[in-house]
Order: C-alpha cells, then sequence, then structure tokens
C-alpha cells in the first residue's frame, strides 16, 4: 500500500543544513520550555524572575527567527512543527526521528482523490489506535492534547464526507468504488509496520493528520463540488452501494488489527525461548488467529445494474447552501 507516510523521511536522511536547523528549533524550544516554567514556578526573588523571563524572550526570538530561515528553504512547516513540539516536551531528537510526510497538495475531484481520502483515513485509524496503545502502557505518558485530538476527529468525519461525495460526483464504477473502499488489507499492513514506531514518531504522525488545513482544504473542495453539482440528490445515499467504512467503524477494526498484532508480537517473544517447537506453535498460532478474527470486508458484490445514490448520511462538514 502507498500511504501518506511513505514519503515521511528521518532526521538522517536530510542535508546538514536542514538536520541542524531542526535540532537548533528543537534545543531552542526545550531551553525556552524550561525558562517558561522556571519563571512562573514561584520560586526566587523578584530579579531572578525578571532575568529569567528576559532570557526567555531572548530564546524565543532565536527560535523564531530560525524557523524563518528553515522555511525560507523550502522546509515543510509540519518538521518545523514536530521539532518544537518535541523541544517543549522533553522528547529527544535524534538522527532515527521520522519526521511527518509533507502536505498533500489540493486535487481535482476525481477517482484518484477517492483512493488517497480513503487511504489517508486508513492511516489515520492505524495511527490513532496504535498511538492509543502506547499511550496506555505508561502512566506518566497520557495524551494531554484534546484540541489536536479534536482536530484529528473532524479532519476524519471531513476525509469521510468528500471520499463519499467525490466518489458519487466522479461517477465511479460500482466495482472500482468497492474495491478502492475495502481496507482490511491495508489497514492490518499499516498497524503492523506502526507497531515498532516509537512515542515520538506516532506523534508526528498523529499531528500531521491532525494539523487545521486538512479539513479547511476539504471544506474548500466540498463548497467547489457542490457549486459543480448543485442537486441535492446528485451526492446521496444508497445502502447498496460500496461506502467507506465510517470513522468510528474504521477505528475498530483497527484495533482488531492492533489486536492481532499484539498476539503475534506476544507469541513470538515467548517463542524465541523455545527454538524446537517455535514454528509449530506459530503456525498454530496463525491458523487460530485466522479463525477467529476476520477482517474481511463483508459488503457484498455491488451489482452493475443498481442506480446511482439517493441519500448521504450527514455529516458535520458537507457544503454549504
Amino acid at each position: 500500500m502507498s500511504t501518506p507516510a511513505a514519503t515521511s523521511k528521518r532526521v538522517g536522511d536530510l542535508p546538514a543544513e536542514h538536520a541542524g536547523m531542526l535540532r537548533r528549533i528543537h534545543t531552542l524550544a526545550q531551553r525556552g520550555a524550561q525558562l517558561h516554567d522556571a519563571a512562573h514556578g514561584g520560586a526566587g526573588d523578584t530579579a531572578t524572575a525578571t532575568a529569567t523571563l528576559e532570557q526567555l524572550r531572548t530564546v524565543d526570538r532565536d527560535r523564531e527567527m530560525t524557523e524563518i530561515r528553515a522555511r525560507a528553504t523550502g522546509m515543510p512547516a509540519g518538521w518545523i512543527d514536530h521539532a518544537r513540539r518535541l523541544g517543549r516536551t522533553g522528547q529527544p531528537f535524534t538522527d532515527h526521528l521520522r519526521l511527518p510526510p509533507p502536505a498533500r497538495l489540493p486535487e481535482r475531484p476525481t477517482a484518484s482523490r477517492v483512493l488517497a481520502d480513503t487511504r489517508q483515513m486508513t492511516e489515520m485509524a492505524a495511527v490513532f489506535v496504535t498511538r492509543e496503545h502506547l499511550l496506555t502502557l505508561g502512566a506518566s505518558a497520557k495524551d494531554t492534547d484534546p484540541v489536536a485530538a479534536e482536530q484529528f476527529r473532524r479532519n476524519f468525519d471531513a476525509l469521510w464526507t468528500r471520499a463519499v461525495r467525490t466518489a458519487d460526483a466522479t461517477e465511479i464504477s460500482r466495482r472500482v468504488r468497492a474495491r478502492t473502499f475495502s481496507v482490511d488489507a491495508d489497514l492490518r499492513e499499516r498497524v503492523t509496520e506502526l507497531w515498532h514506531y516509537s512515542r515520538a514518531d506516532l506523534d508526528a504522525l498523529f499531528y500531521h493528520h491532525a494539523t487545521p488545513s486538512i479539513a479547511s482544504s476539504v471544506r474548500r473542495s466540498l463548497r467547489s463540488l457542490h457549486r459543480a453539482n448543485p442537486d441535492p440528490n446528485a451526492t446521496s445515499a444508497d445502502s447498496e452501494r460500496a461506502q467507506p467504512p465510517e470513522p468510528a467503524a474504521l477505528i475498530e477494526r483497527a484495533r482488531e488489527a492492533l489486536h492481532v498484532v499484539a498476539a503475534h508480537h506476544h507469541m513470538h517473544n515467548i517463542l524465541s525461548k523455545e527454538p524446537d517447537t517455535g514454528r509449530v506453535i506459530d503456525t498454530a498460532l496463525g491458523d487460530a488467529i485466522g479463525g477467529t478474527v476476520d477482517l474481511q470486508d463483508t459488503t457484498p458484490e455491488p451489482d452493475p445494474g443498481m442506480p446511482a445514490i439517493t441519500a448521504l448520511p450527514g455529516h458535520e462538514l458537507g457544503p454549504d447552501p
């Protein structure tokens, strides 16, 4: 599967100038957070607090100038934001760190965009459940950014709406539509890959998919789509035609895939201590899991003779009337 994450890079892959600027942004953001805590912690006298605030202004100004220079070189804004965020939260910045993929440019309403939106939703579901699992492993690693979480959900809903309405407006064939919206194999593949990601790497992807520009872009494209297809019945729902999984349903499928991956990982850890019986037990585990967890799409094969969609479930980010 070709996903949005396929174009992501590691810090060590960047030119030395770009990597150096990102490291400096990270270092200055980390120092700024320390000075902010010290200045507002209530300890020390007034003179000390004043001096600390002055240092904080100097550090913040230096970081902002470094960010301006980085943007001037064409560096993606998502990389700069990620370096700053890691610094402020005290997370390390290494050569092995994955950077979020650059934002996609707007596309015309075609079948390829339906596929791209479906793949992005699949990626988002996999990132969400894998990061959720990692956050539950430590009491000190709780997600403390409800604003980003809400924006992530809005973006998910927006992409679902655009995928459905673009599929209707571009008159994708029923067979192609069913194949495009069959996501389970891609979902398992992506969850398996993300299982090995670090917290920082998962954060990079999570915040990439939680940028407000995603929902804004969808709103603009939906308005354009509405102008091109003003008939409200032209983009409405038909339960017999394949639809992308609703966001909540896709998240549940991703959790099922994660449970399978976790079971395999746990069993392999056990089998590594039993080299003589590992192959036999591993085969049995695969058969057992395959028989108890069915992640295949249950959408029936569409009938080529069925009429176009006539009703669409209401989502909050539809086109303006």
